[in-house]
Order: C-alpha cells, then structure tokens, then sequence
C-alpha cells in the first residue's frame, strides 16, 4: 500500500492557531457554492483558525466578493494570473480536449502564494467533516493521495501518460509511479514563491502534452513535475465518492471514516439540474447519500453568515 500512516482522531493538543498556513482554492462561479461549502466546514473543524484562506477565480464580480469576504473571514479573493490565463488561453486553443478542464489549472495558484509555511489547496467540491491539523506539522515537500490509477493498482508511462500495470513495461522515459490526485495539495513553503511558480508556468504549453492522449491537466502535469517528491497520504483525506469501491478494496475505508469528502463526478450537491434529471427517471444522476451531509453544511455557512451580519449590524453601545 503506497499510503503513509493514519492520523489520531483528535486534533492536536495546544496546537497553534496555524498563522503560516493558507488554504487556497480556484473556483469558476458555477463552483462558488461548492467553495464556500468547503470553507465553512472547513473552519468549523478549526476553530481559531488565523492563517490565510484565498479562492483564486476568474471574473467574479468584485461587489460579490467583497460581500463573500465579509460572511466568511478570513477568507479573500484574488483573481487568476493573467500570464496564467493567456497561456490557458493558447493550450486550450491547440489542444481542444482540454478546453473544459482549464480552470482546473486554477490549482497552480496555490504554488505562487509566498510567506506560508504550508499551502493547503483544496478542490471546491470537498467537505471537511474532521479535523486535519496533524497534517500542518508533517515535514514532507508535498502531502496528496493517490489518484485512481494507483488506487487500482497502475501506475503512468512517464512519456505518454498511459496507465500500465508494471513499471518494466514503460517506454524508454520509464514510468511515473504513486501518482496522486490534485483535489487535495498539502504544499511546503519550500515549493511556492516566484521561483517555483514560474517553472510550472512555464509547463502549461502544448509541447508538455505532445506525445500524449491524456486529457487530464494539471493533474498530469504536476505529476511529472513532482515525480518521487510526493508523499501520499490515506483516502480519508480525500474520500472520491466515485471510487469508494477501489479504496475499499485498496485501503479497507468507506465513507464514514472519510475526513474529508469529495464530490467527484458530473453531479453536484448544488446543481439542481442533475437533481431535476435524476427526479426524472435518469440513473446516471442518482445522488449519493453523502449529498444529505453536504446540504447540511450549506444551511450551517449560511446561518454563520446570517449570524455574522447581524453582529456586524448591531448598534454598538
């Protein structure tokens, strides 16, 4: 099993407040509800949390950002790279098959923040449903867990980024081995600031795809780049609902020891369209029963922000 130890139930006693470490996300608009979501269960399972929470983005409109600041301290917005954007721009324009997954390359961001200890980059489809602060005191360059293929046993051609079953198998460039998931990033300090990001941005381009039918994204190029400096970490920390059945078999975990839930897949807790589908008599949108937990976490971060402005509108003596 590529997974490296399993974390006490309790968070750290006397822990810090985690002033050096900063949770980043990248959300289009029509993932804000997942993002927020993932931010409030967040902080409801790290209270007295005092280190930074960014969501990077791509026009949203300023006034709602800052009224989204205000209902979820410390939360900020910072809109994308725009060297990012020009050069998502023209991979999407040579590579077509990638051209809904681009902003899934918002997760490069994360590496450009500077002055953290640990950057923490969450997908927006994630609920905390534990605490995972003993992760922040782990030494390792990147903490992640293994992405479906090494969960069933593959692992990558390096050059072609086809899944094979025996390293010894792979072309001349050899094989790309633990490859992870990109929906959950524990970053060291060592590996964000101008230096770092700009190697990676230098690696979004058509030539890094050339070779290959993957229409993975970043989650491709982050694995070539980070070859044998991950450290992958149990499915708890990033339960895919899609896989539940090979993290079984894998890991013997079903989703009640999950820490933290992810929503993979075309259906959406938030999206009523596929809600209204499966309604309809079409199977492929069933919701999972994990959604229940979900919407119970949207009611909570809504009530907190109601609680938060009424506070903020009371008259003070």
């Amino acid at each position: 099993m590529n997974v490296q130890g399993t974390a006490a139930e309790a968070p750290l006693e006397n822990a810090a407040h985690w002033e050096d470490v900063c949770l980043a996300l990248g959300a289009t608009e029509n993932f804000l509800p997942g993002a927020l979501v993932a931010v409030s269960s967040f902080l409801k399972h790290h209270p007295g949390f005092a280190g930074g929470i960014v969501l990077f983005h791509d026009g949203l409109p300023a006034e709602r950002c800052v009224a989204l600041e205000r209902a979820l301290p410390p939360l900020r917005f910072e809109p994308v790279n725009a060297a990012l954007k020009e050069r998502l721009a023209r991979l999407g324009a040579a590579r077509p098959a990638l051209g809904a997954k681009l902003p899934d390359f918002y997760s490069l961001e994360a590496f450009r923040l500077e002055g953290y200890r640990k950057v923490f980059y969450c997908d927006c489809d994630l609920l905390f449903r534990r605490p995972v602060d003993e992760l922040f005191e782990r030494g390792e360059e990147l903490l992640c867990c293994g992405d479906e293929q090494n969960v069933n046993g593959y692992c990558h051609d390096a050059a072609t980024y086809r899944p094979i079953e025996d390293p010894s198998h792979a072309g001349p460039g050899g094989a790309l081995e633990r490859t992870f998931s990109c929906g959950l990033l524990l970053i060291d300090g060592r590996l964000t600031g101008a230096a770092a990001y700009a190697e990676l941005l230098d690696m979004v381009k058509p030539e890094t795809w050339r070779g290959t039918e993957t229409v993975h994204s970043d989650q491709f190029m982050l694995n070539r780049h980070f070859a044998g400096r991950q450290t992958l970490v149990s499915s708890i920390y990033n339960y895919r609902l899609h896989m539940a059945q090979a993290i079984n078999a894998r890991e013997g975990l079903t989703a009640k020891d999950a820490r933290i839930v992810h929503f993979t897949g075309p259906v959406k807790p938030w999206m009523p369209e596929a809600m209204l589908r499966w309604a309809a008599g079409d199977p492929r949108f069933r919701p999972h029963p994990a959604f229940s937990q979900w919407y119970e976490a949207w009611t909570q971060c809504l009530q907190a922000a109601h609680l938060r402005a009424a506070a903020l509108r009371r008259p003070r003596n």
